[in-house]
Protein backbone atom coordinates (compact mmCIF):
# COMPACT_ATOMS: atom_id res chain seq x y z
CA UNK A 1 0.00 0.00 0.00
CA UNK A 2 1.42 3.39 -1.10
CA UNK A 3 1.92 5.82 1.77
CA UNK A 4 0.04 9.11 1.39
CA UNK A 5 2.30 12.18 1.43
CA UNK A 6 1.08 15.19 3.33
CA UNK A 7 2.15 18.38 1.50
CA UNK A 8 1.34 20.77 4.28
CA UNK A 9 0.45 24.45 4.13
CA UNK A 10 3.80 25.77 2.70
CA UNK A 11 3.50 23.54 -0.36
CA UNK A 12 -0.14 24.48 -0.89
CA UNK A 13 0.83 28.18 -0.83
CA UNK A 14 3.66 27.55 -3.32
CA UNK A 15 1.22 25.83 -5.70
CA UNK A 16 -1.16 28.76 -5.43
CA UNK A 17 1.63 31.22 -6.29
CA UNK A 18 2.72 29.18 -9.31
CA UNK A 19 -0.88 29.03 -10.56
CA UNK A 20 -1.22 32.79 -10.09
CA UNK A 21 1.97 33.45 -12.10
CA UNK A 22 0.74 31.24 -14.94
CA UNK A 23 -2.61 33.01 -14.91
CA UNK A 24 -0.93 36.42 -15.07
CA UNK A 25 1.21 35.25 -17.99
CA UNK A 26 -1.88 34.18 -19.88
CA UNK A 27 -3.52 37.56 -19.29
CA UNK A 28 -0.40 39.27 -20.65
CA UNK A 29 -0.64 37.29 -23.89
CA UNK A 30 -4.27 38.25 -24.23
CA UNK A 31 -3.31 41.92 -23.93
CA UNK A 32 -0.93 41.85 -26.90
CA UNK A 33 -1.98 43.99 -29.87
CA UNK A 34 -3.80 42.21 -32.64
CA UNK A 35 -1.83 42.07 -35.88
CA UNK A 36 -3.53 43.43 -39.02
CA UNK A 37 -2.38 43.13 -42.65
CA UNK A 38 -3.82 46.35 -44.13
CA UNK A 39 -4.67 46.96 -47.77
CA UNK A 40 -3.85 50.12 -49.69
CA UNK A 41 -6.68 50.89 -52.13
CA UNK A 42 -6.10 53.52 -54.83
CA UNK A 43 -8.77 54.90 -57.16
CA UNK A 44 -7.91 56.88 -60.27
CA UNK A 45 -9.73 60.00 -61.46
CA UNK A 46 -9.46 62.57 -64.19
CA UNK A 47 -10.80 65.61 -62.41
CA UNK A 48 -14.04 64.35 -60.90
CA UNK A 49 -14.52 61.54 -63.43
CA UNK A 50 -13.44 57.96 -62.65
CA UNK A 51 -10.36 57.08 -64.69
CA UNK A 52 -10.73 54.39 -67.34
CA UNK A 53 -8.17 53.28 -69.89
CA UNK A 54 -9.35 53.23 -73.55
CA UNK A 55 -13.05 53.79 -72.78
CA UNK A 56 -12.98 57.19 -71.11
CA UNK A 57 -12.80 60.47 -73.06
CA UNK A 58 -11.61 63.43 -71.00
CA UNK A 59 -11.73 67.14 -71.98
CA UNK A 60 -8.40 68.85 -71.27
CA UNK A 61 -6.86 72.30 -71.32
CA UNK A 62 -6.04 73.58 -74.78
CA UNK A 63 -9.43 72.70 -76.25
CA UNK A 64 -8.73 69.03 -76.85
CA UNK A 65 -9.85 65.62 -75.62
CA UNK A 66 -7.76 62.82 -74.19
CA UNK A 67 -8.11 59.07 -74.25
CA UNK A 68 -5.71 57.22 -71.97
CA UNK A 69 -4.05 53.86 -72.51
CA UNK A 70 -1.69 53.63 -69.54
CA UNK A 71 -1.14 55.37 -66.23
CA UNK A 72 1.16 53.83 -63.64
CA UNK A 73 3.75 54.82 -61.06
CA UNK A 74 5.94 53.30 -58.36
CA UNK A 75 5.77 54.04 -54.66
CA UNK A 76 8.63 53.10 -52.32
CA UNK A 77 9.20 52.54 -48.61
CA UNK A 78 5.62 52.84 -47.38
CA UNK A 79 5.71 53.50 -43.64
CA UNK A 80 3.28 54.24 -40.83
CA UNK A 81 4.40 56.96 -38.44
CA UNK A 82 4.07 56.51 -34.68
CA UNK A 83 5.11 59.11 -32.10
CA UNK A 84 5.46 58.03 -28.48
CA UNK A 85 7.16 59.80 -25.57
CA UNK A 86 8.58 62.39 -27.95
CA UNK A 87 10.15 59.79 -30.24
CA UNK A 88 8.89 59.29 -33.79
CA UNK A 89 9.27 55.86 -35.38
CA UNK A 90 8.37 54.65 -38.87
CA UNK A 91 6.96 51.15 -39.22
CA UNK A 92 7.57 50.09 -42.82
CA UNK A 93 4.85 47.98 -44.43
CA UNK A 94 6.17 47.68 -48.01
CA UNK A 95 9.50 48.15 -49.78
CA UNK A 96 8.14 49.00 -53.21
CA UNK A 97 4.93 48.60 -55.20
CA UNK A 98 3.65 49.48 -58.66
CA UNK A 99 0.30 51.23 -58.89
CA UNK A 100 -0.98 50.54 -62.39
CA UNK A 101 -4.33 51.43 -63.93
CA UNK A 102 -3.53 49.48 -67.12
CA UNK A 103 -6.38 47.02 -66.48
CA UNK A 104 -8.95 49.62 -65.41
CA UNK A 105 -11.02 49.58 -68.60
CA UNK A 106 -14.67 49.92 -67.50
CA UNK A 107 -16.84 51.66 -64.91
CA UNK A 108 -16.86 48.71 -62.51
CA UNK A 109 -13.05 48.49 -62.60
CA UNK A 110 -12.77 52.24 -62.03
CA UNK A 111 -15.09 52.06 -59.03
CA UNK A 112 -12.98 49.27 -57.55
CA UNK A 113 -9.56 50.81 -58.28
CA UNK A 114 -6.35 48.93 -57.55
CA UNK A 115 -5.25 47.34 -54.27
CA UNK A 116 -1.91 46.58 -52.68
CA UNK A 117 -1.37 44.11 -49.83
CA UNK A 118 0.83 45.50 -47.05
CA UNK A 119 2.75 43.81 -44.25
CA UNK A 120 1.19 43.14 -40.87
CA UNK A 121 1.22 45.84 -38.21
CA UNK A 122 -0.22 46.04 -34.70
CA UNK A 123 -3.79 47.31 -34.56
CA UNK A 124 -3.38 50.88 -33.39
CA UNK A 125 -3.90 54.55 -34.15
CA UNK A 126 -0.93 55.86 -36.10
CA UNK A 127 0.08 59.49 -36.53
CA UNK A 128 0.58 59.51 -40.29
CA UNK A 129 1.92 57.73 -43.33
CA UNK A 130 4.91 58.35 -45.60
CA UNK A 131 6.16 56.93 -48.90
CA UNK A 132 8.30 57.82 -51.86
CA UNK A 133 6.78 58.59 -55.26
CA UNK A 134 8.99 56.76 -57.75
CA UNK A 135 11.77 54.23 -57.19
CA UNK A 136 13.98 54.97 -54.19
CA UNK A 137 17.67 55.33 -55.15
CA UNK A 138 18.68 52.07 -53.45
CA UNK A 139 16.18 50.12 -55.57
CA UNK A 140 16.91 52.19 -58.68
CA UNK A 141 20.50 50.95 -58.50
CA UNK A 142 19.26 47.38 -59.06
CA UNK A 143 17.96 45.78 -62.25
CA UNK A 144 15.23 43.26 -63.20
CA UNK A 145 17.66 40.31 -63.13
CA UNK A 146 18.08 40.85 -59.40
CA UNK A 147 14.48 39.77 -58.77
CA UNK A 148 12.43 36.62 -59.19
CA UNK A 149 9.15 37.32 -61.04
CA UNK A 150 6.53 38.29 -60.19
CA UNK A 151 8.06 41.34 -58.53
CA UNK A 152 7.34 45.06 -58.96
CA UNK A 153 10.91 45.58 -60.21
CA UNK A 154 11.13 42.73 -62.71
CA UNK A 155 10.12 45.11 -65.54
CA UNK A 156 9.83 48.81 -66.56
CA UNK A 157 13.58 49.27 -66.77
CA UNK A 158 15.69 51.48 -69.04
CA UNK A 159 18.87 49.55 -69.79
CA UNK A 160 20.32 52.60 -71.53
CA UNK A 161 19.70 54.77 -68.50
CA UNK A 162 20.43 52.05 -65.92
CA UNK A 163 17.32 52.81 -63.96
CA UNK A 164 13.59 52.26 -63.74
CA UNK A 165 10.72 54.20 -65.30
CA UNK A 166 9.13 55.81 -62.24
CA UNK A 167 5.90 56.83 -63.97
CA UNK A 168 4.26 56.20 -67.35
CA UNK A 169 1.49 58.18 -69.01
CA UNK A 170 0.37 57.06 -72.45
CA UNK A 171 -2.65 57.87 -74.58
CA UNK A 172 -3.95 59.83 -77.55
CA UNK A 173 -5.17 63.38 -78.06
CA UNK A 174 -8.00 64.57 -80.28
CA UNK A 175 -6.65 68.02 -81.12
CA UNK A 176 -9.67 69.27 -83.09
CA UNK A 177 -12.34 67.24 -81.31
CA UNK A 178 -13.53 65.50 -84.44
CA UNK A 179 -13.61 62.10 -82.72
CA UNK A 180 -10.27 60.97 -84.18
CA UNK A 181 -7.58 60.61 -81.53
CA UNK A 182 -4.75 61.03 -83.98
CA UNK A 183 -1.96 62.33 -81.76
CA UNK A 184 -0.01 59.72 -79.80
CA UNK A 185 1.19 60.80 -76.33
CA UNK A 186 4.02 59.09 -74.43
CA UNK A 187 5.57 60.41 -71.22
CA UNK A 188 7.97 58.22 -69.23
CA UNK A 189 9.59 59.73 -66.13
CA UNK A 190 12.66 58.43 -64.31
CA UNK A 191 16.04 59.19 -62.76
CA UNK A 192 16.98 59.70 -59.12
CA UNK A 193 16.27 63.42 -59.39
CA UNK A 194 12.64 62.55 -60.16
CA UNK A 195 12.10 60.84 -56.80
CA UNK A 196 9.68 62.62 -54.47
CA UNK A 197 8.56 62.16 -50.86
CA UNK A 198 4.86 62.11 -49.92
CA UNK A 199 3.51 62.20 -46.37
CA UNK A 200 0.48 63.10 -44.36
CA UNK A 201 0.45 63.83 -40.63
CA UNK A 202 -2.96 62.94 -39.24
CA UNK A 203 -4.46 60.05 -37.23
CA UNK A 204 -4.79 56.76 -39.11
CA UNK A 205 -6.73 54.01 -37.36
CA UNK A 206 -5.90 50.41 -38.27
CA UNK A 207 -7.99 47.68 -36.69
CA UNK A 208 -10.31 44.73 -37.42
CA UNK A 209 -13.04 47.03 -38.71
CA UNK A 210 -10.69 49.41 -40.48
CA UNK A 211 -8.14 47.45 -42.50
CA UNK A 212 -8.04 49.55 -45.71
CA UNK A 213 -6.01 52.70 -46.37
CA UNK A 214 -7.91 54.55 -49.10
CA UNK A 215 -6.28 56.92 -51.59
CA UNK A 216 -7.14 58.55 -54.87
CA UNK A 217 -4.96 60.06 -57.58
CA UNK A 218 -6.12 62.67 -60.10
CA UNK A 219 -4.41 62.30 -63.49
CA UNK A 220 -5.67 65.71 -64.62
CA UNK A 221 -3.76 67.20 -61.66
CA UNK A 222 -0.65 65.34 -62.85
CA UNK A 223 -0.88 67.04 -66.25
CA UNK A 224 -1.89 70.48 -64.92
CA UNK A 225 -0.64 72.26 -61.81
CA UNK A 226 -2.57 74.32 -59.29
CA UNK A 227 -1.64 77.54 -61.14
CA UNK A 228 -3.32 76.32 -64.32
CA UNK A 229 -0.07 75.57 -66.16
CA UNK A 230 -0.40 72.37 -68.20
CA UNK A 231 1.41 70.11 -70.61
CA UNK A 232 0.55 71.57 -73.99
CA UNK A 233 0.06 68.56 -76.23
CA UNK A 234 0.08 70.80 -79.30
CA UNK A 235 3.72 71.59 -78.49
CA UNK A 236 5.03 68.41 -76.84
CA UNK A 237 3.76 64.87 -77.37
CA UNK A 238 6.46 62.74 -75.77
CA UNK A 239 9.30 62.79 -73.31
CA UNK A 240 11.52 60.03 -71.97
CA UNK A 241 13.05 62.08 -69.17
CA UNK A 242 15.06 64.11 -71.69
CA UNK A 243 13.61 67.45 -70.57
CA UNK A 244 14.32 68.08 -66.89
CA UNK A 245 11.59 70.72 -66.73
CA UNK A 246 8.94 68.24 -67.89
CA UNK A 247 10.19 65.60 -65.45
CA UNK A 248 9.99 68.03 -62.52
CA UNK A 249 6.59 69.29 -63.63
CA UNK A 250 5.08 65.80 -63.88
CA UNK A 251 6.63 64.37 -60.71
CA UNK A 252 5.82 67.44 -58.59
CA UNK A 253 2.25 67.28 -59.84
CA UNK A 254 2.03 63.53 -59.26
CA UNK A 255 2.98 64.00 -55.62
CA UNK A 256 0.32 66.70 -55.26
CA UNK A 257 -2.29 64.59 -57.09
CA UNK A 258 -2.22 61.79 -54.48
CA UNK A 259 -4.72 62.27 -51.67
CA UNK A 260 -5.67 60.08 -48.72
CA UNK A 261 -9.35 59.54 -48.00
CA UNK A 262 -10.44 59.38 -44.38
CA UNK A 263 -12.70 56.46 -43.45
Amino acid sequence: MRKMLSLGLPFIMLGFLLFSCDSDKGDSNDDRSEMIAPTMAVKGFFGTDPLQMYAGIYPFSGDLDLRLQLFQFYISDIGLIKTKSGTTDTLFVSDIDLISFADIINADDAKEGVSLSLDEVPADTYDGIVFGVGVAPAYNATQPGDYTPPHPLDDHYWSWARGYVFAKIEGNADLDRDGNFEQKLTFHMGGNDAYRQWHIQEPIVIGPSNETLRFHVDLERVLKNENGEFLDFRQVTQDHSNDANIVSFVMDNLRAAIRMEQN
